[in-house]
Order: C-alpha cells, then structure tokens, then sequence
C-alpha cells in the first residue's frame, strides 16, 4: 500500500502546528519584539525580580569575601604562619559559606514564586482569550497545538523568569564588582582574565541560530505529538471498531521518535554551546595561573595574590556557567512564547462594540432581516437572505435538510460569528448593541451533542447558576425528570459522571442539560435537535421535559423528530440556507412542499 497520501498529509498537518510559531521565526526584529513581551509579562513582579538580583550579588560578593580570605590564609600557611593565626581566617570562611548556602536558597525560592506568580497570571490570560477567540477559532486549530502552547508553553517559562531573567542581570554585574577588586590586587593577570571572560561571554553565541531553529523543530514535534495522541484518544472507540489501533499506534510511534531526535538535536547543540565555555574558561585560568607562576617565581608577585585571583578567576566564570545552565531552558521557554504571543494576538471573531449595553432587553422577540453568512469569511455559505421574527413567548420551529442552515441560525444568535450581511435583533435591539456577557445571558441552549464535564452531577448542574442550593438542583432536576435516575447513582448528586458524561446514557445526559437549564432560568430557549440521538422512550420522558422549560419562553427549536414540530406556534423551513415555507404543521401540509415531503418520509432533520 502506497504511504505518499499519509506522507502529505503529515506534512500538512506539521505545517499547520507549525503556523503557530511562523511570526517569530526568522526576524531579529520579531525575536527582540518577543524577548520585550516577555520581560513586559514580568512587569507586576519586578520588585520580587530585583530582590532575587540583590540576594544573587550579595551571594557573589559573599563568594569574593570567602575566597578572599581563603586564599589570603593559605598564602600565609605557604609563609610559615601559625594555625592559630590561620585557623580564625578558615573559621570566618566557613560562617561565610553557609551564609551564602541560606541565601542561595532563599533565592531560588523566590524565583520560584516569581514563575509561578507570571505562569498562574498568563494561563488565566490565554484562557479568557479563548474564551474570547469562541468556537469559530476554535474549530480551526487542533487541541493538541493549543495544549501545547497553553500548557507546555507556559511551564517552560519557568526558568526563563525563575532562573534567567535574574540571572543575566547577575552574569553582567557582578563581574564589574570582580574585576575592579582584581584591577586593584593586580592588573595584568586582571587584563588576563577579562579578556578570556568576554570570549567566553561571546563567542557560545554562534550556536545561537541553530540553537533557536531546532528549538522550533523541537516545539512543532511536541504540538503534533500532542495532536495526534489526543486525538487518538478521543476517538479510542472509533479505532477500536475498524481495528485501527496498531495502525494509529505506529503513527504515534513515528511522532514520539521525531520528538526524539528532535530533543537529540537540541541537547546536541546544547553541548557543544556548554564545552565551548567550558573550553575557554579553562584556557583562560591555565594561561592566568602559567603567568602568574612566573611572575611569582620572578619575585614581581607574592604567593597569597596570585592564590586570591585563581581563586576568585572561577567566580567570575561562575556567573557564565550559571547563565548558561538558564540559558537553554530561557531559550526553551522564549521559542514556546512566540506560540503563545501568537495565540494571545490573533482577534476574536467576535467582540464588544464600543457602546454595548449591559441592560437585558425588555421583550424577547427574536428578528432575522435579509441575514447573508458564510463560514471561513463567507467562503462556505450557510445562510442567504434569510428573514423570519420569533415573538415574546412564542415557540418557532426551524426544521430542513441536513446542511440547510438550522444550527447556524442558533450560533448567529448567540453571537459566536456575526453575519457578513442583515441584521439580527432581539427585542427590537441589533445584537451588536448588547455586551456579549448580556446577550448569551437572556438564552440556554439545549443541544444533540450535550457537554458534561469531568465531575459529579452537581458540579455540573451548578455550571448553570454557580450559588445554588442543594434544594434548587433537586427542584430542577424533578422538572427534568432526572431526579429518580440520579438518586439511584452509586452517590447520587455526588456521582462523578466521567469525562464527556460517559458514565451516563445519552438521554440521562439530556436530562441533566435540560435541569442544567432550567436551573438557570434564561427567557429564551433554544433546543438544537435536543432529542435526536435518543431512544423513543428516553424522548418521551424528554420531551415532557422540555414542555415544561418552554413554558413563558421564547423558543427557538431545531428540529430533527416530528414530536417536537407538531406543537410548534409556527414552522419555518429551510432549503440551502433560505426560508422557503412557513406556518403551521397542518398548513405545510396541505401546502404539499418541503416540509410535507419530510414529514412524508418520517424524517424532519
């Protein structure tokens, strides 16, 4: 069997996870832009950063003192000193470092609360922007990408901002301290080591490009491991049926091992950056000590000098191996955030207008005028010219063939897209006139494809009307004709119902929706094929169910079953996105058109 059409669409699909690191990827300006956002990310946490910068000086200066001293009272032992003059020297060294250990710690814990503070601030910013983004940008990426960028991407920062952030201002000044106290003690071995301290500073730094180039591979590896695993998962059953589950289970081998090489890669560059330093630091300490042996031997420089610059030659290179241990994760975490200030600056569908009101409208009739929408910007039209009004209190019956527009009316009304061309009222108000907040607030939707997230059934219910009582979840499930049902689970209100609700059945989780609704008690209903996928016992109990949520409401109802159009106030029927009948069942009947020709086939979908 041929593996071209699986090779494409692979590429394909990388080149879509890739998308989302595509503004930031060859620019020096897009990479200076991302490296100020991030610091901009830090901004309400600058004066944690700057403790953390004073502890990691004090840490350093603490080290000179330390060492001074060290090497001060070994060069009085090569002199013939007494312990008794020596051993106070070593004792005050020893005081000094395990002062400099509790600072260091204490250091490190703060930049953790540092990370952890930024990380919780801009998980809660990506979140509400996703909110923002709504199910149109939604439907357009895969979960995985934005697992990737939302959850992966953020946990790298933290050694960018914990570790690196104050690292590097650490690295660029405690050697100016270092330096001006080995200018004093004595210049030419100073001169040596700062000339091998700015190579070793600089010179690592030609691995910057390929570093930042496998970095991205790297995170496009990660985003389509992720994809593919998690929807794999998602679709467990589906493999299972047709058998596919090895198949799937080689893909998502290939992914893990180019995942694989992919870290490879950027550990392999990593090693060279680090033993190049490494190499240099080195040289730089063997050429000071071969010097400063010779001046020593020459009698132009004493023994406990030359000892103090060795020893505190490592402390000024000490900075540098500690930038660079954050550096590779700081680069780790800069490369994720063009991910995710990608993600963060793409533009809601959807927004507030400037002068949106908050005040619910007084009446709740619902108006379609000459409304024109196609998804992907008009390039898949949905709905042309479609015009229909639903009254206060009246209950309307969207019903058509599949693909004729009926769910997107519902999603028009909700504002999750706006149309490219009419307008759409409620209470004789346009739709854009009404915060987003204030609009979805006046409808509950009721739908085929019900959502219960992973906890017990209260937790559920409460997703509705987060302050209610134990007495006001019974109350609306009685309505729903779900409160038998869950008293019988194994904790009742407090069962977990599994992810997705598949502990349930499909019409206990109909019913729950349906409480979850009333529950909330919105003026407008919208029921979007809320019995479609159920048996026809499950929709009679359903159904009676939904009589009761519709009463003193303004209903808008797609309609799959013919139970739920025959008490309909008024059917409007739908052909390719246009409204070709409307009236009563018995009308449309008589009528003989679309809707009869449904009815006639037992199917109005």
């Amino acid at each position: 069997m041929s593996r071209t059409p699986g090779k494409k669409s692979r590429l394909r699909s990388i080149a879509t996870i890739c998308s989302i690191y595509d503004s930031y990827k060859y620019s020096d300006t897009a990479r200076s832009t991302v490296r100020w956002r991030l610091i901009g990310l830090a901004r309400g946490a600058w004066s944690r950063i700057l403790l953390a910068v004073l502890i990691g000086l004090g840490v350093s200066l603490i080290n000179v003192a330390q060492l001074s001293i060290t090497g001060y009272a070994i060069g009085k032992m090569f002199a013939g000193a007494e312990v008794s003059v020596v051993l106070p020297l070593l004792l005050i060294a020893a005081i000094l470092i395990l002062f400099r250990a509790w600072l260091t710690y204490l250091k490190e814990t703060i930049a953790h609360y540092i990370a952890a503070g930024i990380k919780i601030a801009l998980r809660n910013r990506i979140y509400a922007h996703l909110i923002a983004l709504g199910p149109g940008y939604l439907g357009r990426r895969q979960t995985g990408e934005l697992l990737a960028a939302a959850v992966h991407g953020v946990e790298t920062l933290e050694i960018y901002f914990g570790k690196y952030l104050p690292q590097l201002v650490i690295t660029l000044l405690t050697p100016i301290v270092i330096f001006t106290y080995l200018t004093i003690l004595d210049w030419q071995l100073a001169l040596v080591l700062a000339f091998f301290f700015i190579a070793a500073l600089t010179m690592p730094q030609w691995f910057n490009p390929s570093a930042r180039r496998e970095r991205r591979r790297h995170w496009a590896a990660i985003a389509e491991l992720n994809s593919y695993f998690i929807d794999s998962l998602q679709g467990l059953v589906t493999l299972k049926a047709f058998n596919h589950g090895k198949a799937r289970g080689e893909e998502i081998t290939k992914r893990a091992v180019d995942l694989c090489s992919a870290i490879m890669r950027v550990i392999g560059i990593n090693f060279a950056h680090i033993g190049v330093t490494n190499l240099i630091m080195t040289s730089g300490a063997a050429v000071a000590l071969g010097w400063g042996a010779v001046r020593v031997v020459e009698g132009t420089l004493s023994i406990d000098v030359l000892l103090i610059v060795l020893l505190l030659g490592n402390e000024i290179y000490k900075p540098i191996l500690e930038l660079n241990t954050a550096y590779h994760g700081g680069l780790e975490g800069a490369t994720a955030a063009g991910g995710i200030f990608n993600l963060l600056d793409t533009t809601p569908d959807v927004t507030n207008s400037p002068n949106a009101t908050r005040t619910p409208p007084v009446a709740q009739s619902i108006r379609f005028e000459d409304v024109t929408f196609g998804y992907d910007e008009g390039k898949r039209p949905a709905l042309s010219d479609l015009s229909f009004e639903v009254n206060s209190g009246e209950t309307v019956a969207l019903v058509g063939r599949s693909g004729s527009g009926k769910t997107t009316v519902i999603n028009l009304l909700l504002r999750f897209w706006d149309p490219q061309h009419g307008r759409i009222t409620l209470g004789g108000q346009g739709l854009r006139e009404y915060t987003l907040e204030t609009l979805r607030a006046q409808a509950s939707v009721v739908s085929q494809d019900t959502y219960l997230f992973h906890g017990t059934v209260a937790d559920n219910l409460r997703v509705s009307k987060p302050d209610a009582s134990d007495e006001e979840l019974k109350r609306a499930a009685r309505l729903a004709n779900a409160h038998d049902f869950i008293v019988a689970l194994p904790h009742g209100y407090d069962t977990v119902v599994g992810e997705r609700g598949t502990r349930l059945s499909g019409g206990e989780r109909q019913r729950i929706a349906i409480a979850r609704v009333l529950l909330r008690d919105a003026p407008i209903l919208l029921l979007d094929e809320a019995t479609s996928s159920v048996d026809a016992e499950n929709e009679a109990i359903i159904q009676e169910a939904i009589d009761r949520l519709k009463r003193g409401r303004t209903t808008l109802v797609v309609a799959h079953r013919l139970s739920t159009v025959r008490g309909a106030d008024r059917i409007v029927v739908l052909d390719d996105g246009r409204m070709v009948e409307s009236g009563s069942h018995n009308e449309l009947i008589g009528a003989g058109g679309i809707y009869a020709q449904l009815v006639s086939a037992q199917r109005v979908s």
